[in-house]
């Protein structure tokens, strides 16, 4: 009996432990078909040959070919060339379990990541862009993102007023921080999210000058300047990349890169305090503030930047050609 009961409890073991080693495996294919897929997404919609180019690539690259049954899709979920699939499959010999007639096992993973507009997002500035402004950049083209007092607009310096927000202290405590409201795109609003915000026609000068020079103290001098943070996706050089030791968004999180931003674009300025319409976001690097008439007046600048990521706070909606942000994120 003792025997007996010596060869169950020795089979039962190995199964466990090739079993275990099967689900290591599988969990090795997952994380690569992941990476894979997202690599691949970068591209989309424009270039899905090369997004599948990409992916492949990447998978080679975690030691995954054709002989683990890779595959690799492009589909349309929401809009055209949107969505990448990554298949893999590996046979896994069993090392221990062979005497019980247990050979291995076949181990599948896959994953698919999608390209799209934010529908809602929160943590911006109090600040934004002009549709008709925006239109005309290109990736680091330098841009206003608050007008001092001469330049202003009908009583309006692109600020922007926050719900409960009141007064200066509040309005610096913003600009460090963003929103911690979340704003939709224009047309598509949910409940809780609406694409309308208010403008914020007082001056502001104090609050401002600290806001964003803490923003400026507060960064690393690794990640100071617009060529540090951004730089040409090599494979395609038409796209930018955020630089990951730079890049403050999920799942870098890099705490002392505060001068890259996200702004919302209204469809354009009204008189006085008075409520704008957000119909997209888009990142900008924050170049500076000059303060003029002894620190009367305050202008800020940034550079437009483009560049495919995932803040992990947003709503992602459809992709829409005309967003000035294009985001990535696995959907399954």
């Amino acid at each position: 009996m003792s025997v007996l009961a010596l060869a169950i409890l020795l089979g039962m073991v190995a199964l466990v432990v090739d079993v275990g080693l099967a689900l290591k495996e599988r969990r090795s294919l997952q994380n690569a078909s992941d990476a894979a897929a997202l690599a691949g997404a970068r591209e989309l919609p424009d270039n899905p040959a090369l997004a599948i180019e990409l992916a492949r690539a990447w998978a080679t690259d975690n030691g995954i070919t054709a002989a683990n049954g890779l595959s690799v899709e492009v589909t349309s979920t929401y809009a055209p060339n949107d969505t990448i699939t990554v298949s893999v499959t590996r046979d896994v010999p069993y090392r221990f379990s062979r005497p019980l007639g247990v050979m291995g096992a076949t181990m599948a993973a896959d994953a698919s990541a999608r390209v799209g507009s934010p529908a809602g997002l929160d943590r911006f500035l109090p600040f934004s862009v002009e549709d008709s402004v925006l239109s005309g950049l290109n990736p680091g083209d330098p841009a206003i993102i608050k007008y001092d007092s001469q330049d202003q607009s009908q009583g309006n310096s692109l600020a922007l007023s926050f719900p409960d927000s009141s007064g200066a202290s509040d309005f610096r405590h913003a600009i460090y921080y963003g929103s911690e409201q979340t704003y939709c795109v224009a047309g598509q609003e949910y409940p809780g999210c609406s694409s309308t915000i208010s403008t914020e026609p007082g001056a502001m000068v104090g609050p401002t000058m600290q806001g964003i020079r803490d923003l400026l103290q507060d960064t690393s001098a690794a990640c100071d300047s617009f060529e540090e943070v951004f730089a040409p996706d090599a494979s395609n050089p038409s796209n930018m990349l955020i630089s990951p030791a730079c890049n403050p968004f999920p799942p870098y999180n890099v705490a002392d890169s505060k001068r890259v931003v996200i702004l919302p674009v209204i469809d354009g300025l009204c008189n006085g305090r008075c409520d704008v319409q957000i119909v997209r976001f888009a990142l900008f690097f924050v170049t500076g503030v000059q303060c003029t008439g002894g620190q009367s007046s305050c202008e800020i600048t940034g550079q437009y930047a483009e560049a495919a990521f995932d803040t992990g706070t947003l709503k992602l909606g459809p992709y829409s050609g005309d967003a000035a942000l294009k985001f990535v994120r696995l959907v399954e």
